[in-house]
């Protein structure tokens, strides 16, 4: 009985080893459904303080 269930699931297997599927063509669909929330302003303000002293010279 379980070779007669190893016989049915073998060509199973086999079918399974041809159909590689690469990673250009890997596309899934999206299942996340959220609403949708337009930003048109920041919460807080921002300044941008940073430097690239490596730029600098050395005197």
């Amino acid at each position: 009985m379980k070779y007669l269930l190893f016989l049915l699931f073998v060509p199973l297997i086999f079918a399974q080893v041809d159909s590689v599927l690469q990673v250009e063509e890997y596309a899934p669909k999206s299942t996340l459904v959220v609403p949708e929330n337009i930003l048109t302003k920041s919460k807080f303000p921002f300044i941008d303080v940073h430097s690239h002293q490596r730029d600098m010279s050395e005197e």
